[in-house]
């Protein structure tokens, strides 16, 4: 796990006690519930494909769900295709050419979050448009 030094250096830990912080007493030992997703998503039978990601509550604009994927070029490439490690959060993220969500990029490429680009409302699916680059480094 990487330490809450590293990640707030880096601009990644919010210090606000995002879900899955392992820095919260509530998300340490024992008594850790895991949570994958953030409490406004679930995942369910898409009519675009396969499964997919959907809010579970409304969701407001501007709203950062989650890392979708790590990019780590040394670790990475050994294990996992172009260095990148998808999170289940960016495993069932579906296209749309009018997408609600996208994909952003941190300084240096290594974290990709999702954020919302509109209000979504209970039951919507997350939907993202899927760029050229998308797995390009």
């Amino acid at each position: 796990m990487l330490s809450k030094e590293f990640l707030i250096e880096r601009g990644y830990c919010c210090r606000l006690g995002c879900v899955m912080c392992p820095y919260l007493p509530t998300h340490q030992g024992p008594k850790m519930k895991y949570k994958p997703l953030h409490t406004a998503l679930t995942i369910k039978k898409s009519t675009i494909q396969g499964l997919g990601v959907f809010a579970s509550k409304a969701i407001p604009k501007e709203m950062y769900l989650g890392i979708t994927h790590v990019c780590n070029q040394e670790v990475g490439l050994r294990y996992f295709t172009q260095g990148v490690i998808r999170t289940p959060l960016g495993g069932f993220l579906n296209h749309s050419e009018e997408p609600n969500s996208f994909i952003e990029k941190s300084t240096d490429g290594d974290i990709w979050r999702l954020v919302t680009l509109s209000d979504i409302p209970k039951n919507q699916e997350i939907l993202i448009k899927y760029f050229p680059d998308f797995l390009t480094f």
